[in-house]
């Protein structure tokens, strides 16, 4: 994959060991969705249909991450959210809400064209050791947990938060 990829796809540890056109298609699946600031993209507990954006990349603005009522983090431009979610179904595990400026993100949903993407075979390879090399980083954070279909906490771990 090059650096040069214009594809907000590109920053999710999942899609980095996709191919340019792999990149693009995924980007021509998704879309660019708005948020005004205060306004919840995800709550906790709160199913997601297959109709909605699941994984969001956020392209400018700023999001803050509450777990059980309690601020966690903000996430910033080319962090994201959700990718697990695009597999599993499970109710989020986190609240998302926009900062005080809105956010922007490109975002991807279960689409039909999502899930031909997951029946081609080096899609879903690619897929598997993605899933793999993220287990293994997670066993470097002191993990006290790993779930492959669930919340996977961390304590210590500064990087992105998984939905």
């Amino acid at each position: 994959m090059s650096d040069e990829t214009s594809s907000p796809f590109a920053k999710v540890d999942l899609f980095a060991r996709m191919g340019e056109q792999t990149l693009a298609g995924l980007d021509a699946l998704g879309e660019d969705v708005e948020y005004a600031a205060g306004e919840h993209i995800v709550d906790q507990g709160i199913a997601l249909g297959d109709d909605v954006p699941i994984l969001h990349v956020i392209t400018e603005g700023e999001a803050k991450v509450q777990i059980n009522g309690e601020d966690r983090v903000s996430m910033y431009p080319d962090d994201y959210f959700g990718e697990i979610a695009l597999f599993d179904h499970a109710t989020p595990t986190a609240t998302i809400i926009a900062g005080p400026d809105g956010l922007r993100a490109r975002t991807l949903g279960r689409s039909a064209g999502f899930a031909a993407l997951l029946g081609n075979q080096s899609f879903s390879e690619k897929l598997v050791l993605a899933f793999c090399a993220r287990l293994r980083d997670l066993q470097l954070y002191d993990v006290a947990w790993v779930s492959l279909w669930g919340h996977v906490p961390v304590r210590g771990f500064e990087g992105r938060v998984a939905e």
